[in-house]
């Protein structure tokens, strides 16, 4: 399978859901079958901590995990498109794991003209409950060794995303740039069904 050559920009596919949904295992699917890169913006903060840890970044970055928030959108953008730029690639796909989780996020995005820079193709939605989330991030958090895999930070995080993020969700509708996956089922099915959408956008040749 090859996705459509019809920008030289990099192709970006926002992937959407709550903590747990099992954002992380389906980017490493879609990293394995069809050639993406992955970029998590958990992974990419966690990372900046571990590399400059007394940073102003670093602090600001802290504070806002502990607390379960969000940290600023210039910052997150900064270091997301410094990422994708290293790649120097034609036609690169890239999977943005946890972006945009609110609408500012959204607008920063335009303001910094990154349309210009970069095209975004479709964003993907996994649909899972609240009880799913909490379940998959306990599960997790007995082999992840992440500060932010515990009971407390999790309710936050939920809150969040309930509150900020899935409104979006509307947004990316009426754009028809949305695809909704019910992520109650097995990673192995989810991944077989974004595959399905993706053919029937024509994103995906088959």
């Amino acid at each position: 399978m090859n996705i459509e050559p019809d920008s030289s920009k990099p192709l970006i596919f926002f992937i959407l859901g709550g903590p747990g949904a099992g954002k992380g295992t389906l980017c490493g699917q879609m990293v394995k079958e069809l050639g993406f890169h992955h970029f998590s913006t958990g992974d990419i903060l966690r990372r900046e901590l571990e590399e400059n840890p007394d940073s102003v970044f670093s602090t600001s970055i802290r504070n806002h995990i502990s607390e379960g928030k969000l940290v600023s959108s210039e910052l997150l953008l900064s270091l997301l498109t410094e990422k994708i730029k290293k790649l120097n690639e034609n036609n690169v796909k890239i999977l943005l794991d946890g972006f945009p989780r609110n609408k500012e996020n959204l607008d920063v995005w335009k303001d910094m003209e990154l349309d210009m820079e970069f095209e975004v193709k479709v964003s993907i939605f996994l649909d899972c409950s609240l009880e799913t989330m909490e379940s998959n991030i306990l599960e997790r958090a007995k082999t992840s060794g992440r500060s932010d895999d515990n009971m407390e930070t999790i309710k936050k995080r939920i809150i969040v995303f309930e509150t900020q993020t899935k409104p979006l969700l509307e947004i990316f509708e009426k754009e028809d740039k949305i695809i909704r996956v019910d992520a109650e089922k097995s990673p192995e099915h989810i991944f077989q069904e974004v595959k399905e959408q993706f053919k029937e956008r024509k994103i995906i040749m088959a």
